[in-house]
Formats: C-alpha cells, sequence, structure tokens
C-alpha cells in the first residue's frame, strides 16, 4: 500500500505541470514606442530589439532620455495593436499573462468592455505590457478581444 501511494505521488507531481500568473504591469512608453507597418504585435526580449521600436525621428534623444529603464533579464516588454472600436484607451481595459510550461508560451489575456457605437477616427490603440520573463523559451500567445462576461458601456467612446 505504501509503495503504491507513494508511486502515485511521485507520478503526479512529475505529469502536472499548469499554468503560472507572472506579474504584469502597463509600461508607459509615452508614445515612444511603435510597431512596424507589419508588426500586430511584438515581444522584445534585448535592449537591441527595444532600441529598434524607439521612434526614430526628432523625438529620439527625449524618449531615450525618459522612458522607463527594462531589465531585460527579469522582464520581456510586449507591444500591442488594440483595434476596439474606441477613441484611445479602451473600457474596462484588463491584462493578464501567465506561463505555460508544458506548451513552452508566454499566453498573454487583453480584455475591454464591448463599446455602444464605433469612434469614428476609427484608431487604435498601442497597449505596451512589462511582463515577468519566463524561466525557458517561449512563444508568445495573445488573446485580445471583448470580455465575455462584462455588459456593454453605459456611454458612447
Amino acid at each position: 500500500m505504501k509503495l503504491l501511494l507513494l508511486f502515485f505521488f511521485a507520478y503526479t507531481s512529475v505529469t502536472v505541470v499548469s499554468a503560472q500568473d507572472l506579474e504584469v504591469s502597463q509600461y508607459q512608453s509615452d508614445r515612444c514606442l511603435g510597431l512596424s507597418l507589419h508588426e500586430s504585435s511584438v515581444d522584445i526580449r534585448t535592449k537591441e530589439q527595444f532600441l529598434e521600436h524607439v521612434r526614430n525621428d526628432a523625438s529620439r534623444e527625449r524618449c531615450l532620455e525618459n522612458m522607463p529603464e527594462v531589465d531585460f533579464e527579469k522582464y520581456v516588454l510586449v507591444g500591442m495593436d488594440i483595434n476596439s472600436g474606441y477613441c484611445g484607451v479602451p473600457y474596462g481595459l484588463e491584462f493578464s499573462a501567465s506561463e505555460n510550461p508544458k506548451e513552452s508560451t508566454l499566453d498573454v489575456n487583453v480584455g475591454y468592455a464591448n463599446p455602444k457605437g464605433v469612434c469614428r477616427a476609427l484608431s487604435s490603440y498601442h497597449l505596451w505590457l512589462l511582463i515577468q520573463k519566463p524561466a525557458g523559451e517561449f512563444e508568445l500567445k495573445l488573446k485580445i478581444g471583448i470580455k465575455e462576461d462584462e455588459d456593454s458601456e453605459s456611454s458612447s467612446p
């Protein structure tokens, strides 16, 4: 009986690998970071990649001096284009991140309230998230959309 229980606990502890929530916060880029024309999202893992996404115009020096420093040993910076129907920041914006070791993924979920009407400007919003770096190699998986459990916004955008 003891041998059977020992085998059961050893087997379950080895085979059960679950997603782990990661620390995540919004990164205030002050419109200094951008996505290229061919990107709808990007995960930045190095200082070199970061510098490639800093705006390349007369404001570049101001941006490099004033943007918060990122420790790429501990964090990854994830940027995404959100086409929500809102003008600017989507109402009810929420985000979370988790590491899925079984699939070697960094899963990022972004949700917002369902808009009533559409912004006349049809503008998109660039969201930048600073996320605790997963332990090993990973692939980014984004899920962006209207929160299913959320009622529509009470007023138009």
